[in-house]
């Protein structure tokens, strides 16, 4: 093949701008009032996925790893995870909606890492080391990131629902938004499974550093322990029932937000 399928960047740029069409397009029917375009938004996410996955896979070919080797690599692989997750859970569980906040969060995801061109910087060497612990512990990790961010989806939603419910709001998006109790379930569920996944690779990060305490950035360390400690704190506080509801989802977004937070110190050293 030649072209577009020739260079990684065209291809996340393509998928890019799949996701934008699919929010932009969502957007505009639900503001007119026109009928919501659930499969067709599907489609284009799907096959911005596509897109994605290929533009990912040759960039991890010509680095020898997989790719989450800078800040923009980090981005990409968490808007590729965040997609990969939506097309697993969202259809299957009814969220048709879900799909107009996943599109817009990866196409801005997508766009802005592929902007920021300083990002995308090139390495000498390989960035794992040749270890293939590191690389594990390194790719999980930010898919566990995805997680993340279907939670904070998945908890704007449910604010604006509620908001919608306080405010006896009945038209635009929020009649196509599913029921609180779902939509905290599911994040109940997203929760105890981005916390196994995250605790695998700190495991595996953590008996990696204790082989060779100088492998790893104090910094990166501090903020990878923090992120974990506030994702078990949120976990057990919702099994105790201490977190429900309101206060629940604002937990989800505040683990979203501080997951955010640590792309640039994990990014900058692996």
């Amino acid at each position: 093949m030649t072209g577009i399928f020739d260079d990684e960047r065209s291809l996340l740029w393509v998928a890019a701008i799949l996701y934008s069409v699919g929010f932009l397009t969502s957007l505009a029917s639900l503001a007119k009032g026109w009928r919501y375009p659930r499969w067709r938004l599907l489609a284009l996410i799907a096959t911005g996925f596509v897109f994605q996955s290929l533009g990912l896979y040759q960039r991890g070919l010509e680095a020898g790893s997989c790719p989450v080797g800078n800040p923009f690599e980090i981005l990409q692989f968490i808007a590729w995870a965040t997609t990969l997750i939506y097309l697993a859970v969202g259809p299957a569980f009814r969220m048709s909606l879900l799909g107009f906040f996943c599109s817009g969060t990866t196409a801005f995801l997508g766009l802005f890492s592929l902007l920021m061109r300083p990002w995308d910087y090139v390495r000498d060497t390989r960035v794992f080391g040749n270890n293939p612990w590191v690389e594990t512990h390194a790719a999980i990790a930010i898919f566990s990131y995805g997680v993340f961010t279907i939670m904070a989806l998945i908890s704007v939603m449910y604010l604006t629902q509620n908001f919608g419910l306080q405010h006896k709001r009945s038209h635009g998006l929020f009649p196509l938004l599913p029921s609180l109790v779902q939509l905290d379930l599911m994040n109940a569920r997203l929760l105890f499974a981005g916390v196994g996944v995250f605790t695998f690779a700190m495991t595996v990060g953590l008996v990696n550093w204790l082989e060779d305490l100088q492998s790893v950035n104090t910094l990166k360390l501090l903020f990878a322990f923090g992120l974990w400690i506030t994702c078990l704190a949120v976990f057990v506080l919702r099994m105790i029932k201490m977190l429900l509801a309101k206060r629940f989802a604002w937990s989800c977004l505040l683990i979203f937000i501080l997951a955010m937070i640590t792309i640039w110190p994990i990014g900058a050293n692996h």
